[in-house]
């Protein structure tokens, strides 16, 4: 229960550069010049998108579609694989496998729980405030909330990209199997950053990474002092609504429109309302489509939701080791020498997974959300992006 809207581990182990670095004579490839056009794959893991015309985009959506559908059936699990790719050549692809609750298939139009992948809206947020001239990345912690050991030095660019040495709440296991027991009531934000601050700090702030939910709410709680609104109506009207996506949401801060896929524990236990969503909140209680997940990426890293100053800041990395660094809400996969960095984050909150990374080279986005815990968004990623990146 620890470790809950974090990181999964392969992401630290280069996932997009085993990937890419995959493609032997007998990897399953694709001509660059195919992708489906519009919205296709199946609902619940049968079929394929766009059949079987000559179109280039119709062949690719089959061959997006039969990869899914592999990478699923070799899973005994519960729950489903939703997928989205978007390429500039033909459009968006969605397409599904399994279930999003027992007898009802996964469909593209699903919301599902993305866990961390909710620190790009946050940090996009945080950006477009400083743009703004409401706060600056090197403002200090202290000036907004007041408390947390090394406030006077932590800056809110060190938070963002987990450099200020703020210990991460849900390592607490203790505090997380209480919330747990109690999913109906929400908590606090300041009742996570107590549990924070009685731990004391990681380390002094800039000396060292260490990832940190607590960060991203003490993100939130800075987005709150100093906008107009909830953090939810500032994400929604800074980010959501300027890129048209109607099927992302933060819950908790927003009534859900549609319907929420149910997600699964490793042995088959529905784990959907695990948590209240006050708990995750700004570090990671976003619910989306995985086709909304895939257009926010793109929109994202292509720089069509931030300025150019912001846009540079939030790619300065802090490095990580193996080719990996991590900047503002953003992991950056492969050194820039490498043909296929990736920009983009992961997610795991009880009940899924998420990946989503936007390849700026191949101007292309990939998304997969799993509603297993006993599945792996990797393993689709790796399909789909062996599919489509030449």
């Amino acid at each position: 229960m620890a470790r809950v809207f974090s990181l999964p581990k392969l992401i630290l182990l280069g996932l997009i550069a085993v990937t890419l670095c995959a493609c032997d004579d007998d990897a399953t490839t694709t001509p660059s010049t195919t992708q489906s056009s519009g919205v296709g794959g199946s609902a619940g893991g049968g079929g394929s998108a766009g059949g079987g015309g000559t179109d280039p985009c119709e062949l690719r959506a089959t061959e997006l579609q039969a990869a899914l559908d592999q990478t699923f059936a070799a899973e005994t699990r519960a729950g489903g694989t939703a997928a989205a790719v978007l390429t500039p050549d033909c459009g968006l692809w969605e397409g599904t496998a399994g279930e999003a609750n027992a007898g009802v298939p996964l469909e593209p139009t699903h919301l599902l729980r993305i866990g961390s992948v909710t620190k790009t809206y946050v940090a996009a947020t945080i950006l477009q405030l400083v743009t703004a001239g409401s706060l600056s990345l090197d403002d200090t912690l202290d000036g907004f909330v007041t408390g947390v050991p090394n406030g006077d030095t932590i800056t809110i660019r060190q938070l963002l990209n987990h450099s200020a040495g703020v210990y991460n709440y849900t390592d607490d296991t203790a505090y997380m199997n209480s919330l747990a027991a109690d999913p109906d009531t929400p908590i606090d934000p300041q009742d996570m950053v107590d549990v924070a601050i009685s731990h004391g700090a990681d380390f002094p702030p800039g000396t060292s990474w260490s990832y940190s939910n607590t960060g991203y709410i003490l993100l939130g709680m800075i987005i709150e002092t100093v906008a107009t609104g909830s953090v939810g109506e500032e994400v929604r009207a800074r980010v959501l609504d300027p890129q048209d996506l109607a099927a992302t949401f933060l819950d908790g801060e927003e009534p859900l429109v549609g319907e929420l896929a149910h997600g699964f524990d490793a042995i088959g236990i529905d784990a959907t309302y695990t948590l209240h969503p006050s708990v995750p909140w700004t570090a990671g209680s976003m619910v989306a489509t995985a086709g909304d997940t895939a257009r926010w990426m793109a929109a994202l890293y292509r720089g069509d939701v931030l300025a150019p100053a912001e846009q540079t800041a939030m790619l300065e990395g802090v490095d990580l080791g193996n080719g990996a660094a991590y900047g503002l809400g953003t992991f950056i996969l492969g050194p820039p020498e490498s043909a296929w960095p990736a920009l983009g984050h992961s997610g795991g909150i009880p009940g899924f997974s998420t990946l989503a990374f936007y390849f700026p080279t191949a101007d292309t986005a990939i998304a997969t959300v799993v509603n297993s815990a006993a599945g792996d968004p990797g393993t689709a990623l790796d399909a789909l992006a062996l599919t489509v990146l030449p």
